[in-house]
């Protein structure tokens, strides 16, 4: 083939020429330290060009190497309507959220479907000091009552708190005293005094419209039959009984037919749960005067209804309506253990709540910020 130009050199005499546009830009080379919504500069000094304007709109990342996720599950979580904007979410006896977490909410039905979903939580915490050393397990046993410098107001039975590195369960609450009742592991240490308590939460607000639905968080009090029971089988007798708290011994009159559990929460004709340690005797009780005795907690727990005979006493009975005033007869205190308790048995609605957290993993350092 002949090329032409290899034997007569071609001449082109330029005659017109028309103006184009930029349609695209390709990046050959990146450079660093370019953000999104930077502007690109085009330096047109010598191309008689002019007009042309871009931004940055995404850069490179560096390269994932791997992705880690964990779930922290709550299987049976409550959920309390707390006004028409806001539900209180209770996990027992405590969780690991932090403030402003993302949860998930999933298994609500019926008319409260609406609240699966995802949510940023609220929360806040509280810390105490101790007001007075505490020996090892050794010197207090399972149960011991610690003081505290403060007591936050919300604190309830059931939740827990933390000092170093050991949890101590609250079975009471002793505030006008700075004292709660706790149960402890056989491994627990001694504690001196000034060392931080932190109290591990139990519940979290998530900010939700919703229409009301009936599910309340339960009432709790642990107490000690020996020290609480009115044992006697003849109506307006008792008993004179010595209980502790702190280091100072108490003494109260129990009437018959009674149980001494100061300012308790329970109504007449409510129905509630009586429960004893798997160790724990059961109490032998009848419903008249000299009637015939049957023992009630042969199991470890037992539905009763109570009857408010004042702030401090209730009495039980095994029927609603059995009667208002009176209650059964206690023929035997059980055993001396601060396990027994009674629990309100009110109407629940529970849920699946889930924190997902994923790490990313990258090539190199990521220089990202919070």
């Amino acid at each position: 083939i002949t090329e032409s130009n290899e034997i007569i050199e071609q001449k082109t005499l330029v005659e017109s020429v028309s103006s184009g546009n930029v349609s695209g830009l390709e990046i050959i080379k990146s450079g660093s330290d370019y953000a999104v919504g930077d502007s690109i500069v085009f330096d047109d000094t010598k191309s008689g060009g002019g007009g042309i304007s871009a931004e940055v709109s995404r850069i490179t990342g560096r390269d994932i190497v791997n992705i880690n996720t964990t779930i922290d599950s709550y299987n049976d979580s409550l959920i309390e309507w707390q006004g028409g904007s806001q539900v209180k979410v209770y996990i027992s006896p405590y969780h690991i959220f932090k403030n402003q977490d993302n949860i998930n909410i999933s298994g609500l039905s019926t008319q409260v479907s609406n609240l699966n979903g995802s949510y940023q939580i609220g929360l806040t915490t509280y810390t105490s000091i101790v007001d007075k050393d505490i020996p090892n397990f050794a010197a207090t046993g399972i149960v011991t009552d610690i003081y505290l410098t403060s007591i936050p107001e919300n604190i309830s039975i059931g939740s827990s708190i933390q000092i170093e590195n050991e949890i101590f369960s609250i079975l009471n609450v002793y505030s006008n005293f700075g004292i709660v009742r706790v149960d402890r592991s056989s491994a627990g240490v001694a504690h001196t005094q000034t060392t931080p308590v932190y109290f591990l939460p139990d519940s979290f607000i998530v900010n939700r419209q919703t229409n009301y639905f009936d599910s309340q968080n339960n009432s709790k009090i642990y107490f000690n039959p020996v020290e609480s029971v009115g044992v006697g089988t003849t109506s307006g007798f008792g008993r004179n009984v010595n209980y502790r708290i702190g280091v100072t011994t108490y003494s109260a009159f129990v009437p018959t037919q009674s149980i001494f559990l100061p300012n308790h929460p329970f109504k007449t004709n409510q129905q509630v749960i009586l429960r004893k340690p798997s160790s724990g005797s059961s109490l032998a009780v009848s419903n008249t005067s000299g009637g015939t005795s049957f023992n009630i907690l042969s199991g470890n727990s037992e539905i009763v209804y109570a009857i408010n005979k004042s702030k401090d006493y209730i009495g039980i009975v095994t029927s609603v309506g059995l009667t208002t005033t009176g209650g059964l007869f206690f023929l035997s205190s059980g055993t001396n253990d601060y396990h027994y308790s009674v629990e309100s048995n009110l109407p629940q609605v529970r849920a699946k709540i889930d924190r997902i957290t994923s790490v990313v993993s990258v090539s190199t350092s990521h220089q990202l910020q919070i």
